[in-house]
């Protein structure tokens, strides 16, 4: 596929999960890596058709990995501040 096919393709993509179909978020996935090949394309990088295909799926898996561990994190972190807000909040209660 040309360069600008994976950017039509990765924009549609981001296009049909923000106002279409609600995806759960994957398309955002799917349209970010598709973008992202067809950037490397435009760069100059040439690959055969097979190795475009094999980018796309590798960074699909990547980008989505990458936001399961940065929600965990974040949200690990909230937990724990709402964990010891409510102790406080717990132990002046007892007192009372």
């Amino acid at each position: 596929m040309p360069w600008w096919g994976w950017l039509v393709a990765g924009i549609g993509l981001l296009a049909v999960e923000m106002f279409g179909i609600d995806a759960q978020f994957y398309l955002v996935f799917l349209g970010v890596s598709a973008i992202l090949v067809g950037v490397l394309g435009l760069s100059g990088l040439s690959m055969p058709e097979w190795g475009e295909w094999l980018t796309f799926a590798v960074l699909s898996i990547v980008t989505m990995l990458a936001s399961v561990v940065a929600c965990t994190t974040s949200c690990a972190g909230v937990a724990a501040a709402c964990r010891t807000r409510d102790r406080g909040r717990s132990r002046r209660g007892a007192g009372s």
